[in-house]
């Protein structure tokens, strides 16, 4: 899809793996924390998603977030190019075995299931497919997913993202 300006309204300053772990919520994190306005290029379908910024690694990278079931139904789907975005991240309400799906995705993706801190749980690689083998289901309960083009970062089970607001 055509890529367009958009000024992102909704960064976090995430500070994950420089303090001692908070505990769970019970709620998601908000992504609404504004502390700079910066001018991303974002792909079209992905325009109406909010954007917050995640930390891999030490490095801090934007996201559109799917934080509403409308938006985790969409998610990347009909998406060729990220544009300047590093993935997805799914935001469920309460944890979850979710399956996820690549059916109308025009992309290969990595899948990694994240608990409430944002630690790795498991990773699944996932290519453009149709019918019965496009359903990629989770072996285990996770809170957040994140979606990310393959390879794109050297994450293993165990390592942690630096989730919004956290």
């Amino acid at each position: 899809g055509v890529a367009v300006k958009a000024v992102v309204l909704a960064f976090a300053v995430v500070l994950a793996g420089c303090t001692t772990a908070a505990a769970p919520t019970a709620t998601p994190p908000s992504t609404a924390a504004t502390t700079s306005a910066v001018s991303l290029e974002i792909p079209d379908e992905l325009i109406r998603f909010p954007i917050a910024t995640i930390e891999i690694g030490g490095v801090f990278v934007p996201v559109a977030v799917a934080d509403s079931r409308p938006l985790r139904v969409r998610g990347l789907r009909e998406v060729t190019d990220l544009g300047d975005l590093a993935g997805m991240l799914f935001v469920f309400d309460a944890p979850s075995t979710a399956s996820f799906t690549m059916r109308d995705t025009l992309i290969a993706l990595d899948l990694h299931h994240l608990d409430a801190d944002g630690t790795v749980l498991e990773i699944i690689s996932m290519e453009p497919c149709t019918g019965a083998a496009c359903l990629f289901p989770a072996s285990v309960e996770f809170r957040y997913s994140l979606e990310t083009l393959p390879g794109a970062f050297d994450l293993a089970v165990g390592d942690r993202i630096g989730l919004p607001g956290r």
